[in-house]
């Protein structure tokens, strides 16, 4: 039973890490997006228009 709970905790540590990874990634490209507006520096019309011309629109 104890190597059974030795085994549980290391899965745990495991996701632990691995969701604390993801948040990290997903701090990093929110702040990267909250500068790149407050530099007004958005899409164009045209390049909105390219990327939905080259990937579509997904219904709802």
């Amino acid at each position: 039973m104890a190597k059974s709970w030795e085994l549980d905790k290391k899965g745990k540590r495991k996701k632990i890490k691995q969701s604390t990874g993801l948040h990290l990634w997903q701090q990093a490209h929110i702040e990267k997006g909250v500068e790149a507006a407050q530099k007004d520096d958005f899409a164009s019309d045209r390049e909105t228009a390219d990327f939905f011309n080259k990937y579509g629109r997904r219904s709802n």
